[in-house]
């Protein structure tokens, strides 16, 4: 490392102070959540996923923001299974009507395979073994990429476990 590099860091007495650039000083829209965020962090709660969504009570008193702000639907799609592919539609309705843009482009995106994702969600089959399997070759070809041909390929994923 350069001294560049280095000095920030040996200088800063906080880690306030290593943030600037064009970002800083511009409103957030976690400025109203950020005395009850930096509540969690000075009790210990360092997982962003936790400090945000473990919470209830916190977001019924209104320090954050309800679950339906952050995905559509209190009943909405928190975590596929099986049991859970017939509510797709009433959840995509839901987001349509949020005023989430970065969703309604994932909304576009599953109401042009509807069917296949229905049953991704329904059906009890998974191609994951399939996937599996594709991703230890990638990996092994990866491996031997510049060295040798696809005779030795073919014999590491034949005799790879």
């Amino acid at each position: 490392m350069t001294s560049r590099t280095v000095e920030p860091f040996a200088g800063a007495a906080t880690p306030e102070d290593l943030f600037r650039g064009q970002w800083q000083g511009r409103p957030s829209k976690l400025d109203a959540f950020k005395p009850y965020l930096d509540g969690r962090w000075n009790q210990g709660c360092t997982n962003a996923w936790a400090g945000m969504g473990g919470d209830r009570a916190a977001r019924l008193s209104g320090q954050l923001p309800a679950r339906s702000r952050l995905l559509p639907g209190e009943e909405g799609l928190s975590r596929p299974d099986h049991s859970q592919g017939e509510r797709l539609p009433q959840w995509l309705d839901a987001v349509r009507r949020d005023d989430l843009p970065s969703l309604h482009t994932l909304t576009a995106g599953i109401e042009r395979d509807r069917d296949a994702v229905i049953a991704g969600l329904t059906l009890p089959w998974y191609s994951g073994v399939v996937e599996g399997h594709a991703n230890r070759i990638k990996m092994l070809k990866r491996q031997i990429l510049g060295r040798a041909g696809f005779a030795l390929l073919r014999k590491r994923v034949l005799l790879a476990n």
